[in-house]
């Protein structure tokens, strides 16, 4: 895949599961938000991960 859009998933961009882990631990800390252990399910696309987070810092 050479270009990251919206409907991009974690594993089209190479990422395995713990890729993936590890990725939200990275937004986590870069961010100073914490985001639920079972978040991997809702968020499979890029453009849905970055809606989630948005709806953390609007609360």
């Amino acid at each position: 895949m050479d270009e990251i859009i919206p409907d991009s998933t974690l594993k089209d961009l190479g990422a395995d599961s713990l890729d993936e882990l590890e990725i939200i631990i990275e937004l986590e800390q870069k961010l100073d938000i914490i985001l639920p252990d079972d978040i991997q399910p809702e968020v499979q696309t890029i453009g849905n991960l970055c809606k989630f987070i948005e709806k953390r810092f609007e609360s």
